[in-house]
């Protein structure tokens, strides 16, 4: 009896080590996953122009493309052109989505 305790015990240790090797491979193609992604966000991040940037962060703030424009000396169909140039290089299609994405890259 006692050796089926043990061989019990075994066999279960044995099908842990073969799920904790499942698990570790998996965990470690979500990290390189991540790791990519991050990278991505990050050259994205980098292709960004000055101005981009400043209008992303105000359209981030809440701010209408009308009141960037005056904001900044420009007129509006100038924002609207940065406006439309951001969400391409960041590839969405919504100002939802702009301000999401720019939340989590940190332009917020």
């Amino acid at each position: 009896m006692k050796n089926a305790g043990i061989d019990s015990t075994a066999r279960s240790l044995y099908i842990n080590e073969d799920n904790y090797n499942t698990v570790d491979e998996n965990l470690f193609k979500i990290d390189r996953f991540l790791e990519n992604i991050f990278k991505e966000k990050n050259s994205i991040k980098e292709s960004l122009t000055k101005r981009e940037i400043q209008i992303l962060r105000s359209i981030v703030a809440g701010n209408s493309n009308k009141k960037i424009a005056m904001e900044l000396s420009r007129s509006q169909r100038t924002i609207e052109y940065h406006r439309n140039r951001l969400m391409s290089k960041l590839n969405v299609h919504s100002a939802a989505e702009l301000v999401k994405l720019a939340i989590e890259m940190g332009f917020a």
